[in-house]
């Protein structure tokens, strides 16, 4: 299991851009402000390359398809068993997790005041999860409602599946102690319990993350810590 965090606000190079495939270009060329176009290439760019790296084929030649959930793939002529990868990105950080024994998910927010917490939190948890953040300490509230979204978005990440294929609701609550857990009876998808482990990325102080994979892949690794890197570092070719 590896973890990079990129500064997306480094300037994608023109060898970079030149690699992504026509799909992604389209992609690159719908987003209206120039930040997001940024951030689009110079994650996607960086995707490429680790993932070339690891599975050695040039980063111009793979071809990254989307499943019906919308998760990006390895094209099946490409794909290795076991191999997977996850992206997210939020304000000027990106994160990348690749794993080489089994699914994994990642998922990062910038932390910012949540109005309506208590409607939001009903609606892609649950009324009793609501609740229980509710009667959090309102210093540790906002921190508990960020580590319960990303743990949620990676979660589905890892599992392939959007909000619709989990059934709507995201598929983590709180445990007694106030920390995220998987809650394996809202996603029969996610397989037996006790299968899944959740890690907090170390990030900046201003954002929030969560890695999801499955216990075995991420055994005796108490947490996972991104690897930053720097773009002009990365084999364009």
């Amino acid at each position: 299991m590896r973890v990079w965090l990129i500064a997306s606000n480094q300037c994608a190079t023109t060898a970079g851009c030149d690699l992504l495939q026509e799909d992604e270009r389209s992609e690159y060329a719908r987003f209206a402000h120039v930040r997001d176009r940024r951030t689009f290439a110079v994650t996607r760019t960086a995707l490429r390359c680790l993932l070339g790296h690891e599975i050695g084929i040039a980063p111009r030649d793979l071809r990254l398809v989307r499943n019906p959930w919308g998760k990006p793939l390895l094209a099946d002529t490409q794909h290795q068993p076991g191999f997977d990868f996850s992206v997210a990105h939020a304000g000027d950080l990106s994160v990348i997790a690749i794993s080489s024994c089994g699914p994994v998910g990642v998922d990062i927010e910038r932390r910012h005041h949540v109005s309506e917490m208590h409607r939001i939190a009903t609606d892609v948890f649950d009324e009793p999860t609501a609740s229980a953040l509710d009667r959090l300490p309102p210093s540790s509230r906002e921190d508990a409602f960020f580590r319960l979204w990303t743990a949620g978005e990676a979660c589905l990440k890892a599992m392939g599946l959007g909000f619709a294929g989990a059934g709507g609701r995201a598929p983590v609550g709180l445990s007694w102690q106030g920390s995220p857990e998987i809650r394996i009876d809202r996603c029969p998808a996610l397989g037996d319990d006790g299968e899944w482990a959740l890690l907090s990325l170390d990030l900046p102080p201003d954002y929030v993350g969560t890695l999801v994979a499955r216990n075995d892949a991420i055994a005796d690794r108490p947490c996972a810590v991104p690897q930053a890197i720097d773009l002009s570092s990365l084999t364009w070719q």
